[in-house]
């Protein structure tokens, strides 16, 4: 998170140094998390926050290309069906991953009325920063830190994903943002299948706009 922090404070200071002309702005949500299992037991439906971001925008034509990073958390419940309830589930474990998400947006507006509309879609790299896994067993609660790695037990730290999604852009200022993402590789060192689909929602404020530059005649 201090990392995030630090780098959020460069990148502002950075778009403040360039005197607006690229958008710079920021973002903040939370994601719907449905993680798929190939094998039981299976993962339960989780919803985390925060989601937090910088963006950038650059101009491509007709197009726009919208790298951002973004700070966010992942929760995943295993579920262990309770015996003699067929119908209940009970958490035996919760695997929850800080991470660092990359996504490079291609996007498209166009006009209607006084509201601009936006589609887009991106690859996406996610990096784990730090995890920790808590477990039920006879004694109690157990918690111990999720190792990166690809080695049996460990959790790969890079997951690859497709995302596409769009929005409404109020006044050039504020967006209302929605994005659906997959995964692409299994996070999962073992016979369990782990991936991820998410459902994001966000508001993104731009501080700093791009300015159409004018030439200025001088009198003669």
């Amino acid at each position: 998170m201090k990392k995030f922090i630090v780098l959020t404070l460069i990148l502002v200071g950075a778009g403040s140094f360039l005197q607006a002309q690229i958008p710079v702005g920021f973002q903040v949500g939370a994601n719907y998390n449905k993680p798929v299992s190939g094998e039981s037991p299976s993962l339960k439906n989780s919803f985390t926050a925060p989601y937090l971001g910088i963006v950038a925008e650059l101009p491509a034509g007709r197009f726009m290309f919208r790298p951002s990073t973004n700070y966010l958390r992942e929760s995943y419940y295993i579920l262990k069906t309770v015996l003699n309830q067929p119908n209940t589930d009970s958490a035996i474990a919760q695997l929850s991953i800080n991470s660092l998400e990359l996504p490079l947006d291609i996007i498209y507006r166009w006009k209607a009325n006084t509201v601009t509309f936006f589609i887009c879609a991106a690859p996406t790299l996610t990096l784990g920063l730090k995890g920790t896994a808590d477990s039920v067993n006879g004694s109690g609660v157990s918690q111990h830190d999720v190792q990166f790695g690809n080695d049996d037990g460990e959790v790969k730290k890079a997951a690859y994903a497709g995302r596409i999604g769009g929005g409404v852009n109020f006044n050039n200022n504020i967006e209302l943002n929605l994005m659906y993402k997959v995964a692409l590789n299994d996070l999962s060192n073992n016979e369990t299948t782990i991936k991820n689909k998410s459902l994001t929602v966000s508001v993104t404020c731009f501080l700093f706009k791009l300015r159409k530059r004018q030439a200025k005649e001088n009198p003669k």
